[in-house]
């Protein structure tokens, strides 16, 4: 037995249950033997199985403490530590020790002592590589800092015609562009160079940006900040020349934290050096006013829009060319987005008019040719989208400049 494993075991006492909480065990060894908190956290133990589960607890809380984190109270029976990375469950009963916990790690805590600014401690090695980080992360992350800070910022930006179309859309996605979109791109988790959107689309796309991140709350319709949909990461799609044209939750790898569900299948190269992006987006935004039966299609992204009712909700990727949205809650379908529009038009020409100066396409025609093109989708799905589409009122059309196929 290591002496560092002696020493937890030592600090949790023999009344200590391994089968409570590993927040219960960390808590009980700092208060215990900080330095053996300290050691755990930044060394770990890999002979004791149940104090692994600790020391792998510790390192996120060192990672959390020296990054940023966020403490979202308890909902639904238990509450958060969050960070741009990852999301730390904690149990309702413990969330207030936990609290005062990472308040105190983090040199926040609350005192009752007037303070003065120029008193301090002598810490430890062990609290300083903890606080500090290792003298060869802190090497690293200098260089990093020096190169970002030498480098240019990538400005995203949104095409005037897709920021006019989202006065027809749901107003949650208008208010997910400004808090989370935002969010999203100035503290990626990933960042991915490519869309795979097949040989015929257009080099912008092929050559475009998927960005990836992890906000701390999603929108309503009312702007209102909501939590997030569990288990989900929230994306912002641009083309080469820096235009975004799609924003959207998605699930998260459960295996790969920050990133996607499938971006092998979605995605060109995961961009090893973070980028520095910024959105620039307009002081202000006209009213929003949903029309279920209005369809929008955004040149810049090759893709239309189309939502049958302005539920919260998720996107869902069906197969290359089919998107469905999906509500946060019941998992209805509330709309669907078909990409590679020019491609699958020049494919079933019966679907349009060369001579006609601007182009109505029915959606519900494209929708089908999606399935035709990839036949090994689900029909029954299909068919309870289009279903859906059905019931709204009056179904839309979406216009289609000419020129929009000249380019395919």
């Amino acid at each position: 037995m290591t002496d560092l494993l002696t020493r937890v075991r030592k600090a949790l006492g023999d009344q200590w249950q391994t089968s409570r909480s590993p927040w219960d065990g960390l808590i009980r060894l700092y208060e215990a033997d900080r330095e053996a908190f300290y050691l755990l956290a930044c060394d770990g133990v890999q002979s004791d199985t149940e104090i692994e589960r600790l020391g792998l607890l510790a390192r996120r809380v060192k990672k959390a403490v020296r990054s940023s984190f966020r403490l979202a109270v308890p909902t639904g029976g238990e509450g958060q530590v969050e960070t741009a990375n990852d999301r730390i469950p904690v149990e309702a009963g413990l969330f207030p020790r936990v609290q005062r916990l990472l308040l105190e790690i983090d040199g926040k805590g609350v005192s009752e002592k007037k303070g003065k600014d120029y008193e301090g401690r002598a810490i430890s090695e062990a609290e300083a590589r903890f606080k500090l980080g290792e003298p060869a992360d802190a090497a690293r992350e200098r260089e990093m800092l020096n190169v970002r800070d030498k480098a240019r910022p990538v400005v995203l930006k949104i095409a005037p015609q897709d920021l006019d179309s989202l006065k027809d859309q749901p107003a949650y996605v208008t208010h997910n562009l400004f808090k989370c979109a935002r969010k999203a791109v100035l503290a990626p988790t990933a960042i991915y160079r490519g869309l795979t959107r097949g040989a015929k689309a257009p080099k912008r796309l092929r050559e475009g940006w998927a960005i990836c991140g992890k906000p701390n709350r999603a929108c309503d319709n009312d702007g209102r900040l909501i939590p997030v949909p569990p288990g989900m990461v929230f994306m912002v799609y641009a083309d080469a020349d820096g235009f975004v044209f799609d924003w959207d939750w998605v699930q998260e790898a459960a295996d790969t934290p920050g990133h996607p569900l499938d971006p092998e299948l979605r995605f060109g190269q995961l961009q090893a050096d973070a980028l520095e992006m910024v959105l620039d987006l307009p002081v202000t935004m006209d009213a929003v006013k949903f029309d279920s039966t209005v369809a929008t299609y955004s040149d810049r992204g090759d893709c239309i829009f189309c939502y049958i009712c302005d539920e919260c909700g998720f996107a869902e990727r069906i197969n290359p060319d089919l998107t469905i949205f999906r509500s946060c809650d019941a998992k209805e379908v509330t709309g669907f987005k078909i990409k590679n529009v020019r491609r699958i038009l020049k494919a079933e020409e019966d679907f349009f008019s060369d001579d006609a100066p601007d182009l109505t396409v029915s959606v519900q025609s494209i929708l089908l040719a999606t399935l035709k093109m990839n036949p090994t989708s689900s029909v029954k799905l299909y068919n309870l989208i289009i279903e859906a589409f059905r019931k709204v009122d009056h179904p839309p059309e979406v216009h289609l400049p000419s020129y929009a196929l000249a380019e395919a």
